[in-house]
């Protein structure tokens, strides 16, 4: 396997960004004054904060 700077041969390039997934349990189960401070971090753009409805 041989790869260069985007990673090992046929791995998609890296992004230049970070996702992050969480559920609305726990620090996210309501209006946390923490939980909008750990969100503020996230710009939108670069860095996503996606919080889903519990499963």
């Amino acid at each position: 396997m041989t790869g260069d700077a985007a990673g090992p041969a046929g791995w998609p390039a890296p992004t230049t960004g970070l996702i992050v997934h969480v559920d609305r349990r726990g620090l996210f189960g309501g209006h946390r004054w923490e939980a909008d401070v750990l969100a503020g971090i996230f710009d939108g753009e670069r860095t996503r904060l996606l919080v889903h409805g519990p499963t």
